[in-house]
């Protein structure tokens, strides 16, 4: 099988399985040439089922249902290129959140407590993992926050995290060389 993937239910999502723990399964084949999104996303969430699910539409999203392996969620982001939306969960304990000092906590009546929050994921242009996840804004007046940190392909943070409103402009990530 080739190591890119190209997607015959989606023309936005082109991706490729090379050098991760998908590059040789029979499975991604399959899955890239079922003829709708619908019967993509019924073939992976049965292959993945309890791990991972993907949206039934052209430009996809596919979520990590449980913490799951680096490798496998570096395989994700590599398989579903392009368009599609890869989330993952991430412990941040209460003293890093303290730490990141954001308002979303600190107006009205939210409480500072170890959380499981879903973060976007994409691969940087050095073979790193960026995370992102948006914090609804605590009032009307307010613009949402940002928690971001870049990881290696092997799960090792690379960043310290940064928060505000645009951090990934102010992260350097690009520069990143790919740790393993």
């Amino acid at each position: 099988m080739a190591q890119e993937v190209s997607m015959k239910w989606s023309e936005y999502v082109e991706g490729s399985v090379q050098c991760t723990i998908f590059e040789g399964e029979d499975w991604v084949g399959f899955f890239a040439t079922q003829g709708t999104p619908d019967m993509a996303a019924s073939y992976f969430n049965a292959r993945f089922r309890g791990r991972w699910e993907m949206s039934a539409s052209e430009c996809c999203s596919v979520c990590e249902l449980r913490p799951t392996t680096w490798e496998e969620r570096c395989a994700m982001a590599k398989l579903f290129g392009g368009c599609a939306r890869v989330s993952i969960k991430l412990f941040l304990d209460k003293a890093t959140l303290g730490r990141l000092s954001l308002d979303y906590f600190g107006y009205y009546s939210h409480e500072l407590r170890d959380l499981w929050l879903d973060f976007g994921i994409e691969l940087t242009p050095k073979g790193n993992i960026a995370v992102l996840a948006s914090l609804a804004a605590p009032h009307p007046d307010s613009d949402s926050e940002c928690i971001f940190r870049i990881y290696s392909p092997a799960g090792v943070p690379i960043t310290d995290w940064t928060s505000g409103w645009h951090p990934i402009a102010t992260s350097g990530y690009c520069g990143l060389v790919a740790q393993n």
